[in-house]
């Protein structure tokens, strides 16, 4: 073989590595692009899938609600709500009041007898449950009693309120804290503190 027939076939083998290189490295461009395209739509997707859950559009969106519960044609109670939006399409099925709430229980002879007030409230239809959120005031105004809170359930059922966070109760005997919250009955007049301390009034003789 010749000297010159040696360097063609060297140039074609050089060449021939060359464009394999060439393709090689194009797989691997390709390869990367594609990969980045599937995980920028997987992203994509997983934000569509995320805007377009019916469960987190509410079913209802309502400004300026009152409410009325009635018990043997008598006013029971009293709702005011800015805004309401309700879900209908979760697991279990909520009215939120993000703008909070305000609540006036009534007596027999309709006049206002407690109140419940708070800057968050949301309503679990099917267990009848409220609860409260963020500067929580509950008020007995028969009794002159003041319940301040974070965090407040109430249970229309079992006609009770409760919370297992820090709680403060005004009276005219005094001030007195549970650091492990409350339990009340629904009118705030019979309520204990749960882990209490607190201040006593004394009169002077």
């Amino acid at each position: 073989m010749s000297v010159g027939s040696m360097k063609k076939q060297q140039q074609d083998f050089n060449s021939l590595i060359s464009i394999n290189k060439s393709k090689h490295m194009l797989s691997i461009v390709v390869l990367l692009v594609g990969t980045a395209l599937f995980f920028s739509c997987s992203n994509t997707m997983e934000e569509v899938n995320a805007l377009t859950r019916t469960e987190e559009i509410p079913s209802l969106h309502s400004y300026n609600i009152e409410v009325i519960q009635t018990d043997s044609g008598l006013i029971s109670f009293k709702m005011f709500a800015p805004e309401l939006k309700r879900f209908e399409k979760e697991e279990e099925p909520y009215i939120e009041f993000p703008q909070g709430i305000t609540v006036y229980g009534y007596d027999y002879h309709q006049n206002i007898m407690s109140s419940i007030k708070a800057d968050y409230a949301k309503h679990f239809e099917e267990k009848n449950i409220w609860i409260a959120e963020r500067d929580v005031v509950a008020i007995n105004k028969r009794e002159g009693n003041q319940l301040n809170t974070e965090y407040m359930v109430w249970d229309v059922g079992e006609k009770k309120l409760y919370s297992d966070k820090f709680s403060r109760i005004t009276t005219k005997d005094g001030v007195f804290y549970g650091q492990n919250g409350f339990e009340a009955d629904d009118t705030f007049s019979k309520w204990k503190l749960l882990n209490t301390k607190g201040t006593i009034n004394v009169k002077d003789e």
